[in-house]
């Protein structure tokens, strides 16, 4: 998640609709497929909870969040 709202998958800006079908397809491969959040700081928390959502609702329950130590 990038702070300007776009939404990233591998490292590949997508739109929102894409990102739904990268996750289904994901989740038909294999429902275990785990999932990194990573997002710029100061996103909104409700963004992230709308990913977060999105991601859910394809079938994916192997998610994380990723974190940076303070100053790291």
């Amino acid at each position: 998640l990038a702070k300007a709202g776009s939404l990233f998958f591998n490292n590949q800006q997508v739109t929102e609709a894409q990102l739904r079908s990268r996750l289904l397809d994901a989740a038909r491969a294999n429902p275990e497929t785990p999932v990194v959040l990573r997002g710029d700081a100061g996103i909104p928390y409700g963004e992230l909870i709308r990913v977060l959502d999105l991601v859910r609702g394809s079938g994916l329950t192997n998610i994380g969040l990723a974190t940076r130590s303070p100053g790291g």
